[in-house]
């Protein structure tokens, strides 16, 4: 299926002041060996394994975003600029609102049922991942031009480039340099880290509680074991 390009606007920003990733590897690594490229790279690997376990649930406070896709004729299929995690809504806008709401279909259900060589005004939507890059597909297939906002909540964002800012929840931040400094001390080979391995996993442990107890009932979490 064709996908466009540069036609995604994203409508909800990241704010510019967050840390990078070479930032966070070097505090990650500053307890070991900040000057070390072996130890800064373990460092990273370990954050976006910590990344990788908080994408493996939603959580309300979750980062929610809506981008604008312009629709032409005759393509289904268009990417994302990330891959979602769950879907919340999708409208074709009419003079820059939103107007038309289409209906959210499962990917299962949409490829098993439906009549995917149907043209005409779009309907239903479905969304997939495909690596880490997302995918919204249209139904039917559009028989004439529409601008599409589609409002979803993403997966926070494995990190690849130094420069690249982090864009994970600040109020997960806590519990992932938490996990990524418990990674650290289990992988990193030598005596000098067994006395430490037990403080840094209980650190983790804890940090991990405490987020859980703020997604069940918002606020102060001290105490939480």
């Amino acid at each position: 299926m064709p996908l466009t390009g540069p036609s995604i606007v994203g409508t909800v920003a990241a704010p510019s002041d967050r840390r990078t990733f070479a930032e966070i590897k070097a505090e990650l690594a500053r307890p070991f060996n900040d000057s070390d490229e072996v130890t800064l790279k373990l460092a990273g690997d370990c954050l976006n394994q910590a990344i990788r376990k908080l994408n493996r649930k939603l959580w309300s406070w979750e980062v929610y975003t809506a981008d604008n896709i312009s629709v032409t004729s005759g393509t289904e299929t268009y990417a994302l600029p990330q891959p979602f995690k769950k879907p919340l809504s999708a409208y074709f806008l009419e003079s820059g609102r939103e107007h038309k709401r289409l209906l959210h279909v499962p990917l299962e259900t949409l490829y098993g049922e439906y009549d995917l060589k149907h043209d005409a005004e779009p309907t239903c939507y479905t969304l997939k991942n495909v690596f880490e890059t997302g995918q919204i597909t249209l139904w039917p297939r559009p028989s004439s031009a529409y601008t599409l906002r589609v409002h979803y909540y993403r997966r926070t964002p494995i990190l690849r480039n130094d420069t690249e800012p982090a864009e994970f929840p600040p109020e997960a931040e806590g519990a992932l340099l938490a996990e990524a400094m418990y990674e650290m001390m289990r992988r990193i080979p030598g005596q000098g880290m067994l006395g430490r391995m037990p403080v840094s996993k209980r650190d983790a442990e804890q940090a991990w509680s405490e987020l859980v107890a703020f997604e069940i009932e918002p606020g102060d979490s001290v105490g939480v074991a």
